[in-house]
């Protein structure tokens, strides 16, 4: 059935994820007659992080762009909380990205650590594109909850599977929107996050299981350990080569695009595509007939006193794994 308040603007949405490393093996060292001591550990995460991620925002570095909305969470999924906010602006995303970040890393080494606690945290950030690509979708019985579902969705929960304690784990999108946040700021910020190239994987289900580029955000902002520097791991930090790798991967990847939103100010991203903005018309027409249809009227709403044309069958849909 089709929803009466959907939304038909265009929105840009960042999704980040917070993990509980550890969690099972945790919970499982005590007997299952003994007192579980583990639940208020449980319980300290989900009511205190999110506070620690807004508390992040106040310590943005001056030459980051300020966030018109900040990072709060969308659901709790067993050891997880999901966060998500509308970006507005290109540079939000390096600010939203690096708040988080920090939160994260700020968490267990408060919390846990000296309690001797053996849990950790690991990230993973995402973009999504509405209305055409993802739907947002009116949870029943829930005032005003929205669920977000759409193959974006799908293929961040597809890239959870990289991330660990070390490695904050971006789509594609998100760390393409990230570095070109990073080079409209002015003048340069003394500290750059570390990006880095991980892996070239392929996603189950995401761009017909053709490989996908595993970037991290390096929650050790580059500094090598010891095993690393015993195994001779180096890692690359050229921002300007990978975000001109990333823009060649999205660009000549078929399903994907890259990411744009309404507004802003760059060039690269305040130009909706074509293909985009004419299904977004085609699906508003056809959810307006039916919206008709459904309450009895065979002929559809009338336009200026004419019966209103049944729109014609959808082109197929790009799915873009990023973007609207």
């Amino acid at each position: 059935m089709s929803d009466p308040d959907q939304d038909w603007n265009w929105e840009l949405r960042l999704f980040c994820s917070a993990d509980i490393v550890g969690s099972t093996a945790y919970k499982a060292r005590k007997s299952p007659t003994a007192k579980p001591e583990w639940a208020a550990t449980f319980s300290e995460f989900f009511r205190d992080f999110p506070d620690r991620v807004e508390q992040r925002y106040e310590e943005l570095p001056d030459r980051f762009h300020g966030c018109h909305e900040k990072l709060t969470p969308w659901k709790f999924s067993g050891d997880e909380i999901l966060f998500s906010v509308p970006i507005t602006d290109h540079r939000e995303g390096l600010s939203h990205v690096w708040a988080f970040k920090q939160a994260v890393a700020d968490f267990p080494a408060t919390q846990w650590k000296a309690k001797e606690i053996a849990l950790d945290l690991k990230a993973t950030g995402w973009i999504a594109g509405f209305p055409v690509t993802n739907r947002k979708v009116r949870i029943q019985g829930s005032s005003g909850a929205v669920d977000y579902i759409g193959p974006s969705i799908d293929s961040g929960f597809r890239l959870a599977r990289f991330s660990t304690p070390r490695k904050f784990i971006l789509s594609a999108a998100l760390a393409l929107l990230i570095l070109d946040g990073l080079d409209s700021c002015e003048p340069a910020p003394e500290s750059k996050p570390h990006l880095f190239l991980d892996a070239v994987e392929p996603l189950k289900g995401v761009i017909d299981g053709k490989p996908y580029p595993i970037v991290f955000y390096d929650m050790r902002d580059g500094t090598a350990d010891t095993e690393e520097v015993l195994l001779g791991i180096t890692r690359h930090h050229n921002h300007d080569t990978l975000k001109d790798y990333l823009r060649k991967f999205l660009d000549e990847t078929p399903r994907l695009i890259r990411p744009f939103i309404e507004g802003d100010d760059h060039l690269k991203y305040n130009e909706v595509p074509e293909v985009i903005s004419k299904l977004r018309d085609e699906m508003r027409a056809e959810e307006t007939d039916r919206d008709y249809l459904l309450h009895g009227d065979s002929e559809g709403p009338a336009t200026d006193g004419e019966a209103k044309t049944p729109p014609k069958p959808m082109k197929p849909n790009p799915s873009p794994a990023d973007g609207s």
